[in-house]
């Protein structure tokens, strides 16, 4: 986000961290029991992935894409409350990569979509089928 909109940032974190906070929660806790042990470099190669391009990002123009954004982030948001109702972690698990892929269409632009689409693919490895 550009320093000048850090309300909107916290705005939609907040509201991230609300709605994934069980998802988050059960995460977190697998990371100390020997099936999730993994997750922990699953997470930090997805920031090194993002952080190799943050020269790119810096640079990519910001153009909004607002119905290819929120289809994509209610379709996220549909899984998530399907996840919930039949209390299936791994559906809202995989629905962050749609929320989060979503958001960034929806506030930035295909480009950024396009540069963030491997690293927050990779998050679903953090889902155990």
């Amino acid at each position: 986000m550009p320093p000048k909109k850090p309300l909107n940032f916290f705005l939609f974190s907040l509201a991230f961290f609300i709605l994934y906070q069980d998802v988050l929660r059960h995460t977190f806790e697998s990371w100390w029991t020997l099936g999730g042990a993994h997750e922990p470099m699953i997470v930090g190669i997805c920031f090194y992935l993002i952080w190799i391009n943050r020269n790119d990002i810096k640079n990519l123009p910001v153009n909004p894409g607002l119905l290819p954004g929120s289809i994509l982030t209610g379709i996220g948001c549909f899984m998530l409350f399907i996840g919930k109702i039949g209390s299936t972690m791994v559906i809202q698990k995989v629905s962050i990569i749609p929320v989060l892929l979503g958001t960034i269409w929806l506030f930035r632009g295909v480009n950024h979509f396009k540069l963030f689409l491997f690293p927050i693919t990779y998050l679903i490895f953090l889902t155990e089928i």
